[in-house]
């Protein structure tokens, strides 16, 4: 929980180990890949977290930024009790 309490604290931005983490303890939350090149991606932490491996591997493309999508942000802000940024 503190994992995603921090994410929270972050606006909902994840750094690559917060996602392992996420990944560990919720592997099928839903989150948002933002690419250099490609459209955004939205799936489970566990998907995303291969895809960004696999494509930085190929050097395909790489991840500019991890996130909870909105939906996701604002219902665990709210069962979390933690206070949004905005």
């Amino acid at each position: 929980m503190k994992t995603i309490a921090d994410i929270l604290e972050h606006g909902g931005n994840m750094t690559e180990g917060e996602l392992a983490k996420l990944v560990a303890v919720f592997p099928n939350a839903r989150v948002v890949v933002k690419w250099k090149s490609s459209p955004r991606s939205v799936g489970t932490a566990k998907d995303i977290q291969a895809a960004i491996q696999n494509n930085e591997k190929n050097k395909y493309d790489y991840a500019r930024e991890v996130f909870f999508s909105a939906e996701s942000f604002d219902a665990l802000c709210a069962v979390l009790g933690v206070k949004k940024m905005y």
